[in-house]
């Protein structure tokens, strides 16, 4: 017996075609949303890693840097920078002595002797940044001596890490082991339980 659809029922067939066949395109819609998902987050988790090593190659390298100053410094002065009278705190006058401020007895230096690290370099701080402050800075005289003691009571003068963070000097070492420390505390900026093992010495 041949069957026979009535006008209604091939409306009702095409419906449901429609219908299955909008259901495959959301479904395969979905797929494609999972698989881009897993894909960006491939791409930005590398991207980070590779952020983070080049911040960290860029860290050892400055400390590297800096460390070979801080020799150069003793060699020239016949001691790492310290300030004995206590004006400075050690990052400060780390920056300071190797910027020529600071003297080989502990004392602000003026006029400054030469610098021994690149000023360019690093960040020394928002009053640092500016122009007139590195020229006079730079040229020395009675305006760079009033505004290096601004920068020095403002304590906002530092060597800065890759994380805007600054970098960590002892001298004399806390531990009681000869010689400096200077090292960076990481991306997480602490250091300490649970924090020490992004440092970079």
């Amino acid at each position: 017996m041949k069957e026979v659809f009535h006008p209604g029922q091939l409306r009702q067939e095409k419906s449901l075609n429609k219908v299955r066949s909008l259901g495959f395109t959301i479904v395969e819609l979905l797929i494609v949303l999972c698989i881009i998902g897993v894909i960006s987050g491939i791409i930005f988790s590398t991207a980070n890693y590779v952020f983070d090593l080049q911040d960290r190659k860029k860290a050892e390298s400055e400390l590297a840097y800096l460390k070979a100053a801080a020799e150069n410094y003793k060699a020239k002065y016949g001691n790492y920078p310290h300030c004995p009278m206590k004006v400075c705190d050690p990052g400060e006058c780390f920056l300071l002595a190797l910027m020529g401020y600071h003297n080989g007895k502990g004392a602000l230096q003026f006029p400054p002797f030469p610098n021994l690290v690149n000023p360019t370099l690093f960040d020394y701080g928002p009053n640092n940044r500016d122009p007139a402050i590195l020229n006079a800075l730079a040229t020395g005289g009675s305006q760079a001596s009033k505004n290096l003691i601004a920068i020095v009571f403002n304590r906002d003068i530092n060597f800065c890490d890759p994380w805007e963070n600054p970098y960590f000097y002892e001298y004399p070492r806390m531990d009681g082991i000869g010689g400096f420390r200077l090292y960076s505390l990481g991306p997480d900026g602490k250091t300490g339980k649970d924090h020490s093992e992004d440092d970079i010495q």
